[in-house]
């Protein structure tokens, strides 16, 4: 009997702790997540960079046009688009990433194309023929890699947390002591 109890007490825990580690790394990712956009948009609002200006051209279309002036910022449909992604899998119960989803509208009003926003991203970080790369995302995330240390040392503390907590909601302790008697 106190068998069967012990193996049900420890399939119980099994089950609280695994769900509290996908839930307390999904909230720490969660986090991280949020940091790199904020991260980001704070690099392009502020124009933390020293990117190549724009050309005469652009500037002035932009001036003309009453776009913001600032780079890599003429609508802000492509800051305000940066985002977290949550999706839900069925191994790890949630994953987080950061993008740009959705299309931003361009050309002329009679023959409109959409341009997928992270395209648009990937040609404003790396550069095309016609213009040159302006960094905004490499760098955000070498500074994310770069400061990982403090990152994972809290993920740690809060995992040993939980299975503290859930040896405590399982009763293991005190199933151990009972069968010593």
């Amino acid at each position: 009997m106190k068998k069967r109890r012990m193996l049900k007490t420890n399939r119980n825990f099994i089950g609280l702790f695994k769900r509290s580690i996908i839930r307390t790394t999904a909230k720490r990712m969660r986090l991280i997540a949020d940091s790199v956009v904020d991260s980001v948009k704070t690099v392009l609002e502020k124009q933390l960079y020293h990117w190549p200006p724009l050309t005469e051209k652009y500037a002035k279309s932009k001036q003309r046009k009453g776009l913001d002036p600032r780079i890599l910022i003429a609508t802000g449909k492509y800051k305000d688009a940066i985002q977290v992604i949550r999706e839900e899998t069925r191994e790890d119960g949630v994953t987080y990433s950061v993008g740009v989803p959705g299309t931003f509208e361009t050309g002329p009003k009679t023959a409109r194309k959409k341009l997928p926003l992270e395209l648009l991203g990937r040609w404003l970080e790396f550069g095309t023929k016609s213009m040159p790369p302006r960094e905004h995302w490499r760098p955000v995330w070498s500074a994310l890699v770069r400061n990982l240390h403090p990152v994972t040392k809290k993920l740690k503390k809060d995992i040993l947390k939980e299975f503290k907590n859930s040896v405590r909601r399982t009763d293991m302790y005190r199933d151990r002591t009972v069968g010593a008697e």
